[in-house]
């Protein structure tokens, strides 16, 4: 081999190893960014399904008090003007668990009855923007009550 084939082999060499380089570094930039949405995503879909079973729970219960002991299984409940409920990474309610609803209870007074607004927001640990929130109401009539 000449000279100029050896350079040239090297050089094709080099060319090739940076662009493997460049592609596995690539790759793994990928890679970890779908690892985080998939976290993501996975925690939005916990706390839908959270949400919308307090908000069922709701919907069931008569008054505040009521809401209070319907969602307070094993010391996980809070009241300070704002229902605070944890659940843990399986969904079940634990007094440190990651998944942290704050549930308000609003009621307004009408003729033959009241309307109750309520607000549910879901949190992730401890962030302070929620993750994902619903708002939903109901009727309570003072004929059924």
């Amino acid at each position: 081999m000449n000279k100029q084939s050896k350079f040239v082999f090297y050089l094709e060499t080099f060319i090739l190893t940076v662009s493997f380089i460049l592609v596995i570094v690539v790759l793994s930039r990928v890679f970890v960014v779908s690892a985080t949405q998939s976290v993501k995503a996975k925690h939005l879909t916990n706390v839908v399904c959270l949400s919308e079973n307090v908000a069922e729970v709701m919907m069931s219960a008569d008054d505040r008090n009521e809401l209070y002991d319907l969602l307070n299984e094993n010391s996980n409940a809070e009241d300070s003007g704002i229902i605070t409920v944890r659940y843990d990474d399986d969904l079940k309610p634990a007094k440190d668990g990651i998944y942290v609803l704050t549930v308000s209870w609003e009621e307004e007074a009408s003729a033959n009855g009241s309307f109750v607004n309520s607000t549910i927001k879901a949190y992730v640990r401890n962030e302070t923007e929620p993750v994902f929130e619903l708002q939903t109401g109901k009727y309570l009539s003072e004929v059924l009550q």
